[in-house]
């Protein structure tokens, strides 16, 4: 037996004896067999517990409910965005505005409608309508005027 083990054991029988004590003076009579048959079931439950808590690793379970980050009130897409629209130059920019774009396209397509685009994109086009499916469909790199930029931002609000 290791040292634990012995350390443990030591620390269950004081908790029996001074239990013990206690009914004895407490005029309860000594029940030396039901306390010792507790303690070994809430001590051994209670080890087993402790140390399977260090060898079991902590499971990270997926979420199915996406909440939104937000941060200040303002969901972090919103600021993204207004920093892609502001930082237009960049040829990557039009890329991740693009990307942003298409994934709000997504996100109002399965939260309003419960359709996945991918899955499905028959009924996502008839849903979106074609000025939305034809930006979908576009090139990620591509230049936009920030007329049309706004244009679909308005569709985008409206599915």
């Amino acid at each position: 037996m290791n040292s634990m083990w012995r350390i443990r054991v030591l620390v269950v029988v004081m908790i029996g004896v001074i239990v013990e004590t206690a009914m004895v003076l407490a005029g309860m009579g000594p029940r030396v067999l039901i306390i010792a048959a507790l303690l070994l079931v809430i001590s051994l439950a209670l080890y087993l517990a402790l140390d399977l808590g260090d060898v079991v690793a902590l499971a990270e379970w997926p979420s199915t409910v996406q909440t939104p980050r937000t941060s200040d009130g303002v969901e972090w897409r919103v600021g993204t965005l207004r920093m892609l629209l502001s930082d237009r130059r960049r040829d990557g920019a039009n890329a991740r505005l693009h990307d942003l774009l298409v994934g709000l396209i997504d996100d109002h397509l399965a939260a309003e409608h419960g359709v996945d685009r991918n899955r499905d994109p028959g009924r996502a086009t008839a849903i979106i309508g074609p000025e939305l499916a034809a930006f979908v469909a576009m090139p990620q790199g591509t230049r936009s005027q920030p007329t049309y930029i706004a244009r679909i931002v308005t569709l985008i609000e409206e599915l």
